[in-house]
């Protein structure tokens, strides 16, 4: 296990691609290319999620070259975990717990989703941090029962 105590004291980003739903998951090189972008704000980024995601966090880690990527991915409690996403300056991703973790923590996110559950668990409406960001637009509260036969509205 990797110990949430054991990263830097960098200021440094949460990146969450990984979901359970494949239809949920954003492109790989989007989230290199995000990477590439907070990379140049001065953060350094923690690559996190489950067991399933270590495929395409490897993959992003490998573009991103080794200073400063840390992937922790698959190995951390959710208890390290919390600690993880309340120590950083923000989280970026997709609608998954790690997202309402942050909101939770008080910790600013920016969830990229699609427009299936819009308005019933984000974007919260008592106030807290979170930044839902709608990458496709076909439709809204359709609870992913697309009845335009487009049932990708992430993934475009």
């Amino acid at each position: 296990m990797v110990r949430a105590n054991r990263l830097p004291g960098l200021a440094y980003a949460v990146l969450f691609p990984g979901a359970a739903a494949a239809f949920r998951r954003w492109p790989t090189k989007r989230w290199v290319r995000l990477g590439r972008f907070i990379r140049r704000l001065g953060l350094a980024l923690v690559l996190a999620g489950g067991p399933d995601d270590v495929s395409q966090n490897t993959e992003i880690a490998s573009a991103l070259g080794e200073w400063g990527v840390y992937d922790v991915t698959g190995m951390t409690t959710l208890r390290e975990l919390a600690l993880v996403v309340a120590r950083s300056r923000f989280l970026v991703g997709v609608e998954t717990a790690a997202a309402h973790m942050a909101v939770e923590l008080a910790g600013p996110n920016v969830v990229i989703m699609g427009g299936g559950h819009w308005g019933r668990f984000y974007p919260y409406g008592d106030g807290r941090l979170n930044r839902p960001a709608a990458v496709r637009r076909p439709c809204f509260g359709c609870d992913w029962e697309c009845l335009k036969g487009r049932p990708d509205c992430v993934e475009s």
